[in-house]
């Protein structure tokens, strides 16, 4: 299998270096100018990144920096980055009992954090009782944010409600429910479908970390946080969108917020992509 890296040589140079510029995310209060237009020109990169085959496997608010002399988001360290191909051809025989990433489950891949599927689906011998039993256990609910994963807190940061938080654990029960009564060529085909947009759970997360910015007003915040639940951090992996589907989403929804210049590059960009054109364009130039 011939290797996608020619790609980043010849188009995405600047994106992919350890970059030694640039603010960490954890630490940095962006404006909503420095904000909006450059994560649409990230999540565009995301779809290049991702239609050549690779994935990042390690994206999280930590490992995207704010570049303030360009005005962009870069992407660091990939040293877990490796094809969706080889991961797709993983032995899914396995005495770890992990149908998505067997070899890799004690090791590596534990990085894989989607919310519960490494947790919980791995165990098939869990009736359905004691798996509502074992998501509740996990998501322990309280105003001081959860003990072992911080969503609860970072959505509290972002203004969801106690209510929103509610649903989407329900949302998180209803989808492992359904997995845990899948035949194992239906885990199979859901694995294909998980791999392919893993790199969208790391994104979503830093998404809602950003969401966290005061300087967002509350109608963007409000379709932002729409699109979040619905099209990245899903629960249901078959409803996960994909980069070029975000990118659209995300852009269209928040146009009114760009400047003129921007929407035009945003559009232009857009018809490459639903073109599905990979080389050639102006779209080289926003990455």
């Amino acid at each position: 299998m011939e290797s996608p890296l020619g790609f980043y040589d010849r188009f995405m140079p600047a994106q992919l270096i350890m970059h030694n510029v640039g603010e960490e995310l954890t630490e940095y209060e962006l404006t909503l100018d420095q904000f909006l237009f450059p994560w649409i020109e990230f999540t565009l990169f995301m779809h290049y990144f991702s239609i050549v085959g690779l994935l990042h496997i390690d994206l999280k608010a930590g490992n995207i920096l704010y570049d303030s002399t360009t005005n962009s988001f870069v992407m660091i360290d990939f040293g877990l980055s490796d094809s969706k191909n080889d991961i797709l051809e993983l032995d899914v025989e396995s005495t770890s009992g992990c149908i998505f990433f067997p070899n890799y489950y004690n090791d590596n891949f534990s990085v894989f954090n989607y919310i519960f599927e490494f947790l919980f689906i791995p165990d098939r011998k869990l009736s359905d009782e004691d798996l509502i039993k074992k998501i509740d256990e996990y998501f322990i609910k309280d105003r001081s944010g959860l003990v072992k994963y911080p969503m609860y807190k970072k959505m509290e940061n972002a203004k969801f409600s106690d209510e929103e938080f509610k649903d989407y654990i329900n949302k998180i029960k209803e989808s492992a429910i359904r997995y845990n009564h899948m035949s194992i060529d239906e885990l199979e085909n859901l694995r294909r479908k998980y791999i392919s947009t893993f790199d969208s759970y790391g994104y979503g997360i830093t998404l809602l970390h950003l969401l966290r910015l005061r300087s967002i007003p509350d109608d963007v915040l409000e379709k932002m946080k729409k699109i979040l639940m619905e099209d990245i951090l899903n629960p249901s992996i078959e409803e996960i969108k994909t980069f070029k589907e975000i990118y659209v989403k995300i852009g269209t929804a928040c146009s009114d917020k760009l400047t003129e210049s921007q929407r035009v590059i945003f559009e232009e960009s857009s018809a490459i992509i639903n073109s599905d054109e990979i080389v050639g364009g102006k779209y080289i130039n926003y990455l």
